[in-house]
């Protein structure tokens, strides 16, 4: 009986959530949801952040002394749950222009993400809020624009 109760709940989570981390029955999010997700919040990197301007301004910054870098550029949603952003990133080696997307799906309150066009689906916001998920970096308010003001004029680029 006990591995008849395993087997089930195997073949339950197997159905929830794929090998690739998609939900089974996840649907692309639609332009106005990710724009509620990103809009006017700064996403917290390791070294570094991204401002989403609801305007669809894109300010990046990234690196510490020598290593500092900073983008100026937009970002956009678009159908099947994708987001981009896009720019120059500056830094005292130089510039180069970059492009990042990302896709997202959800199934109830939950949210996976993917880098676009390759990557593993991961869980970026769960139903229930988890410490550390890539959804609770993301924060009301531009944190990242004085950032990249000041590394900018670190730089001698503004």
């Amino acid at each position: 009986m006990k591995r008849i109760w395993i087997a089930l709940l195997a073949v339950l989570a197997i159905g929830f959530i794929s090998p690739t981390g998609a939900l089974a029955k996840a649907k692309p999010l639609p332009i106005e949801a990710l724009q509620k997700v990103y809009a006017g919040k700064t996403w917290f990197w390791a070294e570094g952040s991204a401002y989403f301007a609801p305007n669809g301004k894109f300010y990046a910054h990234s690196g510490k002394g020598p290593t500092a870098n900073y983008m100026e550029g937009g970002w956009g949603a678009y159908k099947n749950g994708k987001i981009c952003f896009s720019g120059t990133w500056r830094s005292a080696a130089g510039s180069g222009f970059d492009s990042s997307c990302f896709l997202h799906q959800g199934e109830g309150k939950t949210i996976t993400q993917r880098r676009n066009p390759v990557g593993d689906w991961y869980v970026f916001k769960h139903a229930k809020p988890k410490k550390g998920e890539e959804y609770s970096k993301l924060v009301k308010g531009d944190w990242a624009s004085p950032q990249v003001r000041k590394t900018k004029r670190a730089i001698g680029k503004a």
